[in-house]
């Protein structure tokens, strides 16, 4: 079994003077239905004195003709297929920055906590390409041209497909709740988006590990949703068996209850974290504000 070992370098953060958050930036977000752009470009409405942000489609991006010059920096979230044609092109035509989304997803099926010597090790055909395209970003960054990458743990927030619509959805049909699964490392949308903006300005190249300050369980998560509900929701063990066989097989049960674990040491400065109250972070899921 082959061990990646040839990552890109995980970001230095610390000790790092403050920036200038007074000088707005533009940005090129692309992806044009991606829950997480999307978000972005909400974030950046709320605070306008940030960014001039703007979003856009990969087709439209990967014409040898589009002009990248004007932005500061591009946010990319389109999948893998033309992560490298994009950062080529936009390399090409001056942009000054590509952040990359990736996941926790490209150290496989691990079981315990992952700390800065866990060796990067994809267990699927997604996560190698996914690692793959991290390495061959890396390979372009220079000191005009920098490349962040973003290992998101599971992303949870207002009207987010996946896991936590999921988890949300059994929370306000059901009586009870599993007593079940670990915690794990989670990030509210809004934090994504703080993070972006902070990466922007530091400007500083490397793997970000971002994550909410607390790790939550998914039953924990739950009393908290429904309490925002005003729902008594019971806690049980009875379940724990058939759950257990589910989460084996259904991999969005594994989200929800096993998800990835990374270690707080690698997490990015508290300040840059928005949200630190799970009360908070559930308040703005269920209802937006």
């Amino acid at each position: 079994m082959k061990i990646f070992t040839d990552s890109p370098e995980t970001a230095k953060i610390s000790g790092m003077k403050k920036p200038d958050f007074s000088k707005k930036k533009r940005i090129l977000v692309i992806g044009i239905n991606s829950y997480i752009g999307k978000s972005f470009l909400s974030f950046v409405l709320r605070r306008p004195d940030f960014f001039q942000t703007d979003i856009t489609d990969v087709r439209d991006c990967t014409k040898k003709s589009f002009d990248f010059s004007g932005y500061d920096a591009v946010l990319y979230d389109a999948g893998t297929d033309d992560a490298l044609k994009t950062a080529d092109i936009a390399k090409k035509s001056g942009a000054g920055m590509f952040l990359y989304l990736s996941s926790l997803h490209v150290y496989g099926k691990i079981k315990g906590m992952i700390t800065i010597k866990t060796p990067v090790l994809p267990s699927d055909e997604a996560g190698k390409k996914e690692f793959a395209i991290e390495k061959e970003l890396w390979k372009r960054n220079d000191r005009l041209f920098c490349v962040s990458i973003i290992r998101l743990p599971e992303v949870y927030g207002y009207e987010c497909p996946g896991s936590y619509h999921i988890l949300s959805k059994l929370v306000r049909k059901l009586p009870f709740f599993p007593l079940f699964g670990r915690k794990c490392s989670r990030i509210h949308i809004d934090n994504v988006s703080s993070v972006i903006r902070n990466i922007i300005y530091y400007k500083k190249p490397g793997v970000y590990f971002p994550q909410d300050i607390r790790y939550e369980s998914a039953y924990e998560m739950a009393l908290e949703i429904a309490e925002f509900h005003g729902k008594d929701l019971k806690v049980t063990k009875i379940l724990n068996p058939l759950i257990r066989l589910l989460t084996v097989r259904i991999q969005i049960l594994q989200d929800i209850f096993h998800g990835y674990l990374c270690d707080q040491r690698l997490n990015v400065p508290v300040e840059w974290i928005e949200i630190k109250s799970i009360k908070k972070s559930i308040r703005q899921s269920e209802s937006g504000w």
